[in-house]
């Protein structure tokens, strides 16, 4: 990406007279000649450019105790972070990107890639998003939702299911009349739905994972990928 500091051969910025040791290549040809005339003597003239720089990329992942769920054979999403991150950072590093892990957005230079990985079951409000986007923040939100528990719900009526509590509360059962499976089915549904068109809103293309396996997050990254070129 373009610097705020010259020097390189990024977009051209202003000019200036030649200084012994300046590589020929920035000689302005048309500059040069039209000073040249204007003085009657040799005159040589370069142009200075904008650095380039490679953008950063950073992942931070959401620390809330629904992030440590599922166990086999449901969506890992420790593993499925754990995946991700890996991913998110050799590609970095084979695009020469400086990487790194963090626990939060601040003190990130502009430009850089922040991939927010979460199950977004509480979402962040858009000032959350729209303030990354006005410090020139390149934001990809990474969505880590089972798919049979969170973006929907199954069919559990009369089964009895162990239940915990979120900050690791004791197991109680519980069981669900279809009533009560069909109404958490159509409130995770919608749930989902609104996070990724409020995304979509702000124009933030959301990278989708409901398996923690190498070739699922791959292939979801890909997609991602395909879309912001679509985009583009």
């Amino acid at each position: 990406m373009r610097s705020a500091r010259r020097g390189g051969r990024s977009d051209p910025v202003s000019s200036r007279p030649y200084h012994p040791g300046d590589d020929l290549r920035l000689i302005d040809r048309h500059a040069s000649a039209r000073l040249s005339a204007a003085r009657g003597t040799t005159e040589l003239v370069v142009r200075q450019h904008f650095a380039q720089e490679a953008a950063r990329a950073a992942v931070v992942v959401d620390s809330s105790p629904t992030m440590q769920l599922y166990p086999s054979p449901w969506l890992s999403k420790p593993a499925a972070v754990t995946v991700a991150t890996a991913l998110v950072e050799a590609s970095a590093w084979r695009a020469r990107c400086p990487f790194e892990l963090r626990d939060s957005l601040d003190g990130l230079p502009r430009g850089s890639f922040a991939f927010v990985v979460s199950d977004f079951l509480e979402p962040p409000p858009e000032s959350f998003w729209l303030d990354a986007l006005e410090r020139n923040l390149d934001p990809v939100p990474v969505v880590v939702q089972d798919p049979v528990w969170e973006r929907s719900f199954p069919e559990a009526q009369g089964v009895v299911l162990p239940v915990a509590g979120a900050e690791g509360g004791r197991v109680r059962p519980v069981r669900l009349t279809r009533r009560e499976a069909s109404e958490r089915r159509r409130t995770h549904e919608a749930r989902f739905d609104a996070l990724v068109a409020m995304l979509f809103g702000l124009e933030l293309e959301p990278v989708v994972l409901t398996s923690s396996a190498d070739a699922d997050v791959l292939d979801a990254f890909l997609a991602w990928a395909g879309t912001r070129r679509f985009a583009a």
